[in-house]
């Protein structure tokens, strides 16, 4: 499920940007493969920044939060080819998973607490090892988070899902 949004989507299309093509994670097929768009530090910072600035306006608006949960999941585009970059797409995830744990509601409770418990260990994880494109990119990152981060999240984005799909 997580094949994590760890790995960003790139926010437009950089000329210069290199491709380079990586297994997915979690494939059943040892052959397929995903086509990602590595970006300089300084364009890498320049789309970070946009996403936050799309993270910031979203607040905890379920439905605006969404959309950018599909942006920073793992297959849609950019993988952070930098320790800097790592970093700062551990710490956008880590912003979207807060938010998305903000915008559970009550009832919603434990399952935002667990959100959140997963936003503090991919933080640890990913200082542990230093930001490393390695690690990111490994089973190892996905492999940070409890069943219960799993689960809990699921379940709030099932909710958001059910309250933002279009009938």
């Amino acid at each position: 499920m997580l094949g994590l949004a760890l790995t960003t989507a790139a926010c437009g299309g950089k000329d210069d940007a290199a491709p380079t093509t990586t297994a997915q994670s979690g494939s059943t097929v040892p052959d397929t493969v995903a086509t990602t768009t590595t970006l300089d530090d300084s364009d890498y910072a320049k789309f970070a920044a946009q996403l936050d600035a799309k993270l910031t306006a979203a607040g905890t608006d379920q439905c605006k939060l969404e959309p950018l949960f599909m942006e920073l999941s793992a297959g849609t585009g950019t993988a952070p080819a930098t320790p800097q970059q790592v970093e700062q797409a551990v710490g956008l995830t880590v912003d979207l998973f807060n938010a998305l744990a903000a915008s559970a509601g009550p009832a919603r409770a434990k399952e935002a607490q667990d959100v959140r418990n997963g936003a503090e260990q991919i933080t640890a994880a990913a200082k542990q090892n230093n930001y490393s494109v390695e690690w990111i990119r490994s089973p190892d990152a996905s492999n940070t988070f409890s069943q219960d981060f799993v689960t809990s999240l699921a379940a709030i984005r099932a909710d958001v899902l059910k309250n933002c799909s279009k009938d």
